[in-house]
């Protein structure tokens, strides 16, 4: 294990890794109590009177409103959903980063530039 501790890719894994599951508990712990009151944009519709108007593309998702199906407890649902959306973002950055790298034009090191390094 004492090899891990200078392998750059090793240390970049474990901060991956620790971010994600700070950020997972997090989630879990923090969402139950997310505000109530509606966001500034949900606050002025109401205001001028064409929230009812709204056309969701998420209205009838598995977390609408944020909580997550099939679970009584909203404490425990909100947190789910917390979760699973924690977890999606971190999957699709992940995606866009590998997708970023796999795409990048790499040149030989003889063929790079003066101004590359500038």
């Amino acid at each position: 294990m004492e090899g891990k501790k200078d392998d750059p890719k090793g240390r970049g894994r474990y901060f991956l890794i620790s971010a994600f599951l700070a950020a997972v508990v997090l989630a879990f712990i923090v969402s139950p109590f997310a505000s109530k009151a509606p966001d500034g944009l949900e606050k002025v519709a109401g205001q001028y009177g064409f929230l009812e108007k709204e056309v969701s593309l998420l209205h009838g998702s598995p977390l609408g409103d944020y909580i997550f199906p099939g679970i009584k407890n909203t404490v425990f649902a909100k947190g789910f959903a917390g979760v699973i959306g924690t977890v999606l973002v971190f999957a699709l950055g992940f995606l866009f980063v590998y997708a970023a790298r796999k795409t990048g034009k790499k040149r030989p090191r003889s063929s790079r530039r003066k101004s590359d390094f500038s």
